[in-house]
């Protein structure tokens, strides 16, 4: 059987995507957060063996069935897995991976660690953490087979998807305007076990993910003043409405005495026990007798929420007057995946 007898396909659909959710760090001190990741689009393969009577014929070896021996072992850069769990049968589709990170001001505490090597001795402003196996045979990427199927079917078919996520960080590391930038690439192959040896049958079907984050603002808060002095831009969402406060806030409160002493003014309300501002979210109302001025008149909730993220995911207005862009976050910064290898 000759490597050119087996044709290989590969193929993905949609674009790079961010994905959030609370991570844990392995290092130590373990730290725990909000955690931002891109994904690749799906990928899918397929392996035709050809000509078909290799499996179909009733007078051929024997390639049915599980393996006897394990694929060539190692360990997962990116979960610490060995790779004898890589495959199950005789006929299996495996992949090989490279790894170069590209993080010069992020360091290793920082990153959702699942337990592999992928994250160590960083910052780094470009470094390999792993490389394509010298043998030819090892699929490094490769530690079970739930992705395969590894069974040929009645089109002499074999098959695999793939999903990478990286790099994933938790929001709390890094500053804003930090890059980061994980170079993945990938050649999806063909192996089969013959007599108790390991053969790759097929050339490299070569394709890429390179996940790149950057940290950015998110928010923007009212300063001292508790005045809303942005007018959100790009599509950024407008919470509090420009050159006012934050509705319904607590302004004055009982004294000593328990009892609210104190009318309310302007568009103030009492509500309870309380005076509170207004729609327009700014203390008109000074306090009277031991009642306590919560909120200075003029002036509205200091730290509110303004102005948040649209559906790009950042925020694209400049804060004015005092108010101050906050709640960083890491978002995609033009992940790429595509079927090659260039861009090392």
């Amino acid at each position: 059987m000759r490597r050119e007898d087996l044709r290989r396909r590969g193929q993905s659909t949609g674009n790079p995507t961010v994905v959030r959710g609370n991570v844990t760090d392995q290092h130590t001190p373990p730290q725990t957060g909000p955690g931002t990741g891109t994904r690749s689009p799906q990928w899918d393969f397929e392996f035709t063996i050809a000509p078909a009577a290799i499996v179909t014929r009733s007078d051929r070896p024997d390639f049915t069935g599980g393996n006897t021996v394990n694929p060539p072992n190692g360990t997962h850069v990116t979960t610490g897995n060995p790779l004898t769990g890589g495959a199950d049968k005789k006929w299996d589709v495996s992949r090989r991976m490279r790894v170069k990170a590209l993080s010069p001001n992020v360091a290793t505490a920082w990153y959702d660690d699942p337990g592999g090597t992928i994250y160590d001795n960083l910052p780094s402003a470009s470094i390999i953490q792993e490389n394509y196996p010298a043998n030819t045979v090892m699929g490094n990427d490769d530690t079970a087979t739930s992705d395969e199927n590894n069974i040929p079917n009645a089109q002499a078919k074999v098959s695999s998807s793939d999903r990478p996520t990286c790099p994933v960080l938790r929001n709390a590391g890094g500053n804003v305007g930090n890059l980061v930038e994980y170079r993945l690439q990938f050649g999806e192959f063909l192996r089969l076990e013959i007599a108790g040896n390991w053969y790759r049958v097929s050339d490299y079907y070569d394709w890429r993910f390179h996940g790149k984050l950057i940290k950015v603002n998110t928010e923007v808060k009212t300063g001292a003043n508790g005045i809303c002095n942005t007018a959100a831009a790009g599509d950024d969402v407008q919470v509090i409405a420009q050159n006012q406060g934050e509705p319904n806030t607590t302004v004055i409160t009982p004294g000593n005495n328990s009892t609210l002493d104190t009318t309310a003014g302007g568009d103030d309300q009492v509500v309870g026990n309380t005076i509170t501002s207004g729609a327009d979210g700014i203390a008109n109302t000074t306090a009277q007798a031991d009642d306590v001025q919560v909120i200075v008149v003029g002036n509205g909730e200091a730290n509110s929420v303004c102005i948040t993220r649209g559906a790009n995911d950042k925020g694209d207005s400049t804060p004015g007057g005092d108010d101050v862009a906050d709640s960083p976050w890491w978002v995609d910064n033009g992940s790429v995946s595509d079927s090659s290898n260039n861009g090392w």
